[in-house]
């Protein structure tokens, strides 16, 4: 039943397969919305894929024409270079661009590492000024690469 209302919701943009984290959940629907819409203000149309599977059993929350995102309300609470890392090679190797865009991140140590593993220009912080622009402007330019 929730995860049908859950669905139902006008920013919804896919399916609820599982309700482990709603506030992730609620954030990646409320992203793709915004970001397909600013996408196609500027004429651009790309297709998604919805955890789109990249190494393993590990996903990407989901694939924008050519730029894989991952999407986190708060940042990661560990350190998870490795893990991006990793992840980052097998989205490479698909030819997609990684992208990570988080709601908010407090933790400076934290911004430094996405930097590091994302690269300065695909890691992106919301609650930043300008962050919003510099990914739309980022993504425009990946999807002609």
């Amino acid at each position: 039943m929730t995860q049908q209302a859950l669905t139902s919701l006008p920013f919804a943009q896919s399916s609820v397969d599982k309700v482990r984290g709603i506030n992730g959940w609620v954030f990646e629907q409320v992203l793709l919305r915004e970001l397909r819409l600013a996408l196609s203000e500027r004429g651009i149309k790309v297709s998604v894929i919805h955890q789109a599977p990249i190494c393993g059993k590990a996903t990407v929350d989901f694939v924008l024409g050519k730029i894989a995102v991952e999407a986190k309300v708060s940042g990661t609470y560990e350190d998870s270079r490795t893990k991006y890392a990793k992840y980052r090679a097998a989205v490479e190797l698909k030819g997609w661009h990684y992208f990570y865009v988080t709601l908010g991140e407090s933790y400076e140590r934290n911004v430094r590492q996405a930097q590091e593993v994302f690269g300065p220009q695909r890691a992106f912080f919301l609650d930043r000024p300008g962050h919003w622009d510099e990914l739309i402007s980022a993504m425009i330019e990946a999807q002609g690469t």
